[in-house]
């Protein structure tokens, strides 16, 4: 008995020596057939091995007219690609896949990838864990020194439970660069059909340290964190994202800003709304504006029909500002309400625009601004326009300056092919011109020189019963 029990062993051993061997030898031959036999042509396998340990291992995979959906055929490159599997007799096998450098056609290329890919049927049963590391990435606008992330995967292989990732040193090239050191955040609930994301929840998304930057001009925008929660569901995602500060080239621009958005991908014409508050806003220092300006608690929301602005409404508190010359004084702007509405009259007019602004001090000079404005683009689209710093086409201003319910309005026009390089053509006018006068005067809002010369020039205009029409 023991003899045969002996014999059996030995011919088992000795089976899976040879089966070990034959794997070993044959391996290759029967990985290259089997890719031949799924891929065909396409993919094209150098330098295979198998090693004793049954790792395997090739020198270079070579992706010729590869098919990648919707992607279409790309040409490219992996070298030095290994699979390795570990714990095959334990309840938590791995496989562990490596690739060096990597390229595909002229979508993206890194220099390394490592991924482990474990199942669990001991603690969490059901449980497939994925955690992968990419270094050196360059891709189509967008370039990260090094992506660490780990997957895990409920029983339901449509569902990923977890998908948290840490990015060093990225760089996205937009209408604008951006740059930040690192961004870490997790998704939660993410919900697959057929291979295409469904739905998702943002748990949370850190910034740190982000920068914009404008390469035409220099201007720099930049915060010391963004933090981002939201969620995707139905082709729409909903995020709102939270700036501590935001600083720009001379300072700090914006504190404790809120961005809330709706993006509908469902449309023929993706549509975003963007929601967004600030405690503070800083307008850009000018050697005229002492101290420079700024409106609190400003409010508002933006639209986009793709790529264009729709429309654009905000509304807050403008804390007065003084105007100077070489340090003396020309004028001030008092506190008021602000605001800002924006409208394009038609669709198919992406390159017109029309914005109103109202400004209601509601303090004892009763003073009131009103302007139209209305400008048109020599580009497709407004966005295009904002980012590249097109030439305006067509400008046109209307606006009216009522102080103790005495009126001046304005009007300015011009229609070149550079408006803001030429001369425009400006008339103002006035119902009763002394009074008016004599309300900014007692308002104290204007030096008396520079309010004298003002009042002067207009006095040699036209005569309109009490009022005058002054061309400049």
């Amino acid at each position: 008995m023991a003899y045969r029990l002996t014999k059996f062993f030995l011919y088992l051993i000795l089976s899976i020596c040879v089966i070990w061997g034959a794997i070993i030898l044959l391996g290759p031959r029967l990985i290259n057939y089997a890719v031949d036999h799924y891929f065909g042509q396409s993919v094209k396998i150098s330098g295979l091995e198998v090693s004793p340990k049954l790792q395997i291992y090739a020198a270079r995979v070579d992706y010729i007219d590869a098919e990648l959906g919707s992607l279409g055929r790309l040409n490219g490159y992996s070298r030095a690609v290994s699979l390795r599997l570990h714990k095959l007799t334990s309840l938590n096998p791995n496989l562990h896949i490596s690739l060096g450098p990597s390229k595909l056609g002229g979508l993206f290329e890194f220099n390394e990838l490592i991924s482990r890919i474990s199942y669990s049927q001991s603690e969490t049963p059901d449980i497939l864990n994925i955690v992968t590391q990419i270094k050196g990435f360059t891709g189509k606008g967008l370039i990260f020194e090094q992506l660490e992330a780990e997957a895990i995967i409920g029983p339901t292989r449509n569902k990923i439970r977890s998908l948290q990732y840490n990015l060093q040193n990225i760089k996205a090239t937009l209408p604008f660069n951006i740059s930040a050191p690192n961004v870490v955040g997790e998704l939660v609930d993410v919900t697959l059909d057929n291979n295409a994301v469904k739905s998702f929840q943002i748990a949370s998304n850190n910034i740190l340290r982000p920068t914009v930057f404008d390469n035409s001009n220099g201007d720099q925008l930049s915060s010391r964190n963004i933090s981002i929660t939201g969620n995707y569901d139905d082709q729409t995602l909903k995020y709102s994202m939270r700036f501590d500060e935001i600083m720009g080239n001379k300072g700090v621009v914006a504190k404790d800003v809120v961005i809330s958005s709706s993006y509908d991908a469902k449309a023929e014409k993706p549509q975003g709304r963007y929601e967004f508050k600030s405690e503070a806003v800083y307008l850009g220092k000018a050697t005229s504006i002492f101290n420079g300006g700024s409106i609190s608690n400003l409010s508002g929301s933006a639209e986009f029909l793709g790529s264009n602005l729709y429309s654009l409404q905000a509304d807050g508190q403008l804390n007065s500002f003084t105007i100077e010359n070489e340090g003396s004084f020309l004028a001030k702007m008092p506190d008021g309400h602000l605001t800002v509405k924006s409208q394009l009259p038609d669709q198919k007019a992406k390159n017109d625009i029309e914005v109103a602004i109202a400004l209601d001090t509601n303090d004892r000079q009763k003073l009131f601004i009103e302007a139209n404005l209305g400008a048109s683009f020599e580009r497709d689209s407004v966005m295009n326009c904002i980012y590249n710093k097109c030439q305006i086409s067509k400008l046109s201003v209307h606006y009216s300056i009522n102080i103790m319910n005495s009126i001046m309005t304005g009007e300015l026009y011009c229609k070149t092919t550079d408006c803001l390089g030429s001369r425009f053509f400006h008339r103002v006018e006035t119902q009763n011109t002394a009074e008016f006068f004599n309300a900014v005067s007692t308002a104290k809002l204007v030096n008396p020189m520079l309010l004298t010369y003002i009042y002067t020039e207009i006095m040699r205009g036209q005569k309109e019963g009490q009022g005058h029409i002054k061309d400049f």
